[in-house]
């Protein structure tokens, strides 16, 4: 299994750590499963999605473009279908593409 990357507050990262560790789970088997007990059996997917849009934002230097993927990605983290995130990532690479077509 590999690591998945939740972003949070310190806060939250040492509550999740905490209440993994006394568990006996590292912190991304936790998340996995809570998140496939709380229905949300897509999490690898979201998580892959994320990582995706993340090093997509890596690669560009539009700022513009980088604040929409990054909305994207945290969009799903909050639960937005997979769906309609992948349709706003299309969505702005289009666009981004038009305006270095200019």
């Amino acid at each position: 299994m590999e690591n998945i990357k939740v972003y949070c507050n310190s806060e939250d990262k040492e509550s999740i750590k905490a209440i993994s560790a006394a568990n006996g789970l590292t912190a991304s088997r936790y998340l996995l499963q809570v998140g496939l007990r709380d229905g949300s059996g897509d999490l690898p997917e979201r998580a892959m999605l994320v990582q995706l849009v993340c090093s997509m934002v890596r690669l560009t230097e539009d700022q513009s473009v980088r604040d929409s993927l990054l909305k994207i990605a945290q969009d799903v983290l909050e639960g937005s279908p997979i769906i309609e995130a992948r349709a706003k990532v299309s969505k702005v690479c289009k666009d981004a593409d038009k305006g270095n077509q200019r």
